[in-house]
C-alpha cells in the first residue's frame, strides 16, 4: 500500500564539555598559614576545538495488506576529534585534560513491524515490536590510554568503545578458599596472587548486542488488554561497589553481604565466592575484574493494562458520558538470562552501576470517568 524510500547525510558539531574547558585557570581564595593565595583549576587546552559527527542513513518505510506497517533503516556515524578527558601526569597538578583523541564509527540496523493480526466487531488484537543491533569501533586513537572506574577499559584503536579489560576472574581454590585469577589471555594457567595476573579483553563490553522492545493489544467488546516489554541483549554490567559490599571481609560488616551464604566454608567446596576473614584476603577484592562484571540480559514487562469500559448506557444512567475502570502493573515481571542476578538489569550504555535503586515494581488500580 505504501513504500518510501528515505536516506540523508549530514554534519554537525558538538562542544557538550562545558564552559571555558579550552581556558587555564585560577581560582583564589586558597589561604595557607594566614596569607592569602590561588590554585591552578582547570590545565585548559588552546587548541581544542569542535568535535565532528558525520552523519548518514537510508531507510524504508512500507505498508502491505492494510494490516502491516514497518521500517527498515541503516544508520552510520562517525564521531572525529573526540571530545575526551585524557588522564594526563599529576606531575602536572592534575589528573585529567580535556583533549581532542581519535574518531570512532556507530553503525547498525533499525526494525520496525507493526500487525493488526485480527479485526472483527467484537475481538481485536494487534501487536508490534522494534530492535536496534548496533556496532561500535575506535577507528583512530593516537595512542590507548586507560579510564573508567576500577580502570575497566582500555580505549585502542580497532576495538569497541565499552569492551571490558580486567583481571580475569576464575573462581576460588576450593582446597584453601582463596580467589584466582587466569595468568593471561590463553586462560591456560591460575593464580592466587594478583600481581601474577594480567588485564586483558575478555570479550565483553557494556553495549549491548541488541535492544528494543514490543507490545501488544487485545479487546474483546468491553474488555481490554494491553502489554509492553522491553529488552536488551548481552549487555554486560560492571558493580563498582562489589569490592566493597563483596570484599570477602575487608571492609566488615560492610564486605561479602548478599553472597555470604554461598561463600567457601570448608575445604573441598566448589563455589566462586571465596572464604570470608576478618579485615579481607589479600587482593581478593581488587577493582577492575570480571568477578564484579555481571549479564544484563533480560526482558521486562514494563507495562500492562487489563480494562473494562463500561457500556455507554449504563454509563449515562449514572450521569456520565464515559467510564472505565482498571488495573495496571508497572515492571510487573523481569527475567534476566542469569538467574542469580542481585541488581537491577537497567543500566547506562557503559555498564557501570553504583550502588542503584532498583526500579520499583508497581500495581494500581483505578476508575476514569468522563462528564
Amino acid at each position: 500500500d505504501e513504500l518510501k524510500l528515505r536516506t540523508s547525510y549530514g554534519v554537525t558539531g558538538n562542544a557538550e564539555i562545558g564552559n571555558f574547558a579550552w581556558l587555564p585557570s585560577v581560582s583564589f581564595g586558597i589561604d595557607y598559614d594566614g596569607n592569602p593565595g590561588g590554585t591552578f583549576t582547570n590545565i585548559g587546552n588552546r587548541n581544542l576545538t569542535w568535535e565532528q559527527n558525520t552523519s548518514f542513513n537510508v531507510g524504508l518505510d512500507f505498508s502491505l495488506l492494510d494490516r502491516f506497517d514497518g521500517t527498515v533503516e541503516y544508520f552510520w556515524r562517525e564521531s572525529d576529534n573526540l571530545l575526551l578527558n585524557l588522564p594526563v601526569s599529576r606531575t602536572t597538578g592534575f589528573t585529567s585534560a580535556t583533549k581532542n583523541f581519535g574518531a570512532m564509527v556507530n553503525k547498525g540496523l533499525e526494525l520496525t513491524l507493526n500487525a493488526d493480526i485480527i479485526r472483527g466487531s467484537d475481538f481485536n488484537w494487534s501487536a508490534g515490536g522494534n530492535v536496534s543491533f548496533i556496532n561500535n569501533k575506535i577507528t583512530r586513537l593516537a595512542e590507548p590510554f586507560v579510564e573508567g572506574s576500577g580502570n575497566r577499559f582500555r580505549r585502542e584503536e580497532g576495538r569497541e568503545f565499552n569492551e571490558y579489560w580486567v583481571y580475569d576472574y576464575a573462581g576460588v581454590n576450593p582446597d584453601n578458599g582463596l580467589p584466582l585469577w587466569y595468568t593471561d589471555e590463553t586462560r591456560e594457567a591460575t593464580t592466587s596472587v594478583i600481581g601474577e595476573a594480567s588485564r586483558f579483553y575478555i570479550g565483553k563490553s557494556g553495549t549491548p548486542d541488541f535492544f528494543g522492545g514490543f507490545n501488544t493489544n487485545v479487546s474483546y467488546k468491553n474488555f481490554s488488554l494491553s502489554a509492553t516489554f522491553s529488552f536488551t541483549w548481552n549487555n554486560w554490567m560492571y558493580d563498582a561497589t562489589a569490592w566493597i559490599t563483596q570484599g570477602d571481609g575487608a571492609f566488615t560488616p560492610r564486605s561479602q553481604t548478599s553472597l555470604a551464604l554461598n561463600r567457601r566454608k570448608q575445604p573441598g567446596d566448589v563455589t566462586d565466592v571465596p572464604k570470608f576473614r576478618w579485615g579481607g584476603i589479600s587482593n581478593s577484592n581488587t577493582q577492575g575484574q570480571s568477578r564484579h562484571i555481571y549479564d544484563g540480559t533480560n526482558i521486562r514487562l514494563r507495562n500492562f493494562t487489563a480494562a473494562y469500559t463500561i457500556p455507554s448506557a449504563t454509563a449515562a444512567k449514572l450521569g456520565l458520558a464515559s467510564a472505565r475502570i482498571y488495573a495496571r502493573g508497572v515492571n510487573f515481571w523481569t527475567w534476566t538470562r542469569d538467574p542469580d542476578l542481585f541488581v537491577d538489569p537497567e543500566t547506562a550504555i557503559n555498564g557501570y552501576i553504583g550502588s542503584p535503586v532498583p526500579n520499583m515494581k508497581t500495581i494500581s488500580f483505578g476508575i476514569d470517568v468522563g462528564f
